[in-house]
């Protein structure tokens, strides 16, 4: 199996092992599913319309918070570096809300638009986020 290196914000360990030790699995695996569930392609953009085409809500969220996150890349360098430090909440494409501290941002989101998904992304994040990948390669003589 190769080997993967990932530089992890605090945050994202802590919720990475919070959620391994909840769910009783190794934090390595945890990281995998993690990673399938991210790079699964979403089936469609759009909720269930009751039709009879289900798309299931995880994919829809999914999919929605792409959609976020593709508007917040798109928009001005100038504008993105407007809002400093803070955390941007993205939604319908449009920045509603910043904050310098994401609990309290991800709070005043919840109150106002429910559980609906919502990117929170640092407004000084590199976009798209850069992964560097340690795979060594070995081959036998033959």
């Amino acid at each position: 199996m190769p080997i993967v290196e990932l530089s992890l914000s605090e945050t994202t360990y802590t919720t990475l092992r919070q959620a391994a030790e909840q769910s009783n699995q190794p934090l390595a695996e945890m990281v995998e599913i993690a990673l399938q569930a991210f790079l699964q392609p979403p089936t469609n953009s759009e909720p269930d319309t009751g039709n009879g085409s289900t798309t299931p809500a995880k994919d829809w969220r999914r999919a929605k918070i792409h959609i976020e996150a593709e508007a917040w890349r798109d928009l001005p360098s100038a504008v993105r570096r407007s809002y400093g430090d803070d955390f941007v909440a993205v939604h319908d494409r449009q920045v509603v809300d910043h904050h310098r501290d994401r609990l309290t941002l991800y709070r005043r989101i919840r109150a106002r638009f429910g559980d609906v998904p919502i990117l929170i992304t640092p407004a000084n994040a590199t976009s798209p986020r850069e992964y560097r990948l340690i795979s060594p390669h070995v081959e036998r003589p033959q």
